[in-house]
């Protein structure tokens, strides 16, 4: 192994770094640099800045002074990374590890400034505006301190409450309810789920609860076929199949992926598809109607006249004469003859027709022991269709 081995340039010296030297004062010139995009302090931006500070921590070799101890007595013991655990930390515990290495000659020391001036570069205009009105939190025997710094960041950033705890927790419990506002995004619906996580997870806190509340979430989904998808997982879990959160994530969401990609998410079933392709038939039928509807402009006593000859003329009325709607009084017979045509009062279609009522292919839409039933909406709308059709056909007798 050769004996200045690092993955980093700053990583193969391990001493103090000499800024006189050209290679040295370039590791100090780039770790300045800050991070992008730029932060303003939010807490919509948190995560994705943390992300960015971990990054250049693993490149610079911050890591050893992101680490504070519990207890300050005991430095080696029970270390916090103030990026992952930053609830769990208070600014005390922060300042108290900064002051046993800030005024010496260390590498520590040059770390910690190198993080100063990338924290600070990294702010927006409005961000730093909020910071260094407090410049002494992050200052101890007047020099800044890079992590004490980013303590100052993070709590601007974010409110932490017992509260805020009890929040996140509401939130994982109602992850069904997030999964309909979300109009079914798996995508995005994972990156909510792992934000609160990490949430709590930052203020020291775990769940033990985040499978159900995941298949909860999951079942909530808009999609037939990945419902019935996450309904096989949930009980192959329970049946004893091993499966954690990341496994049952990463699978829901390659599953959403796939869909996607084939154009089978929230595709029409079958059965679906012919309601679809009858209502267009419905829908074109009642525009040939309108289409075939004489203008009103000079309208007259002959227009009945001039209709009938049109009709004629066609072959076949579109229009049903007057008597065809008129109901039997009471006590009437249900059936009549008309030009030698036997015609049957239907009160589904709620005219005379050449069908009787029983024969009628709209049988019982209108009756009120035919409410939607369970499954039974799509077949209903599937008969009005039909019946909708068959009403055109009887007046084209």
């Amino acid at each position: 192994m050769a004996a200045n081995f690092g993955l980093t340039p700053s990583a193969a010296h391990d001493g103090v770094l000499d800024y006189t030297t050209v290679a040295h004062a370039k590791i100090y010139s780039e770790a300045i640099k800050p991070v992008e995009p730029a932060f303003d302090c939010t807490a919509g931006g948190l995560k994705v800045f943390l992300s960015r500070i971990a990054d250049k921590a693993t490149g610079y070799g911050w890591t050893t002074i992101l680490e504070v101890p519990q207890d300050i007595a005991h430095p080696d013991d029970d270390l916090m990374n103030i990026l992952t655990e930053y609830g769990r930390i208070s600014i005390q515990q922060v300042r108290d590890h900064v002051q046993t290495y800030l005024a010496n000659q260390s590498r520590a020391a040059q770390e910690s400034m190198q993080l100063y001036m990338c924290l600070k570069a990294s702010l927006t205009k409005e961000g730093e505006a909020t910071i260094m009105l407090q410049a002494d939190s992050f200052t101890v025997n007047n020099v800044q301190s890079g992590v004490l710094l980013l303590k100052v960041i993070i709590n601007e950033s974010y409110i932490d409450t017992n509260a805020t705890t009890r929040t996140i927790r509401d939130n994982l419990a109602a992850l069904d309810s997030y999964m309909v506002a979300i109009e079914s995004d798996i995508t995005a619906f994972n990156r909510y789920v792992t934000s609160l996580l990490d949430s709590l997870h930052a203020r020291g806190e775990t769940t033990t609860d985040i499978l159900p509340n995941l298949f909860k979430g999951y079942k909530a989904a808009s999609d037939k076929t990945f419902r019935k998808w996450i309904i096989q997982k949930s009980s192959d879990y329970d049946d004893g199949q091993d499966l954690d959160k990341d496994t049952l994530m990463n699978l829901a969401g390659n599953k959403y992926k796939i869909l996607t990609v084939r154009k089978e998410w929230n595709a029409p079933t079958e059965e679906e598809s012919k309601i679809i392709a009858l209502e267009a038939k419905v829908q074109k039928l009642s525009s040939n109607k309108k289409s075939n509807k004489p203008s009103e402009t000079g309208k007259n006593k002959n227009s009945a006249k001039s209709n009938s000859n049109a009709n004629k003329a066609k072959g076949k009325a579109n229009v049903k004469p007057d008597w065809m709607l008129i109901p039997p009084k009471e006590g009437e017979s249900n059936s009549k003859t008309v030009n030698n045509k036997q015609y049957w009062w239907c009160p589904n279609h709620n005219c005379w027709t050449r069908h009787k009522p029983t024969e009628c292919k709209g049988v019982g839409i209108n009756k009120g022991d035919n409410k939607d039933k369970g499954g039974d909406n799509k077949q209903r709308k599937l008969t009005q269709a039909l019946a909708a059709i068959a009403e055109s056909d009887d007046g084209e007798d």
